[in-house]
């Protein structure tokens, strides 16, 4: 079983501030530790308060690897998406919103999916203009 890392961020509402984020693509090993047929189907899950997840995937364009060699994924929200967001932080000091990363692998027997890095958002401001 993997333990996913963990990586707390703030993102300012209305912005299109980067989330960039490396996935380990070996050890020096062999075989690596994720091949780069793995690495075809990364998702972002977003869940705010109460509100459903929302989930982004490198499949439908919504983040892209910017560095194949490093395993260096970028989303780049639109400020609508951001928008989604709940401001401020609960009742410990903790962003109001949690994010999971996943990466799946339907070649494997059996299928896999498994959570590679989790954490908190904190979304601040939300007052500027979309246009």
């Amino acid at each position: 079983m993997t333990t996913p890392g963990t990586h707390d961020f703030e993102i300012v509402v209305g912005t299109t501030d980067p989330f960039v984020f490396r996935l380990k693509v070996s050890d020096g090993g062999d075989p690596p530790v994720l091949s780069p047929m793995e690495l075809t189907d990364v998702r972002m899950s977003i869940k705010s308060g109460s509100a459903a997840p929302v989930t982004y995937s490198l499949e439908d364009g919504d983040f892209e690897l910017t560095d194949v060699d490093e395993g260096e994924y970028t989303f780049q929200p639109t400020p609508a998406q951001t928008r989604l967001l709940k401001t401020g932080v609960n009742d410990e000091g903790l962003g109001k919103n949690t994010y999971e990363l996943e990466i799946r692998n339907a070649n494997l027997t059996p299928p896999t999916q498994m959570v590679y890095l989790v954490g908190r958002i904190t979304a601040t401001g939300g007052i500027n203009q979309d246009d």
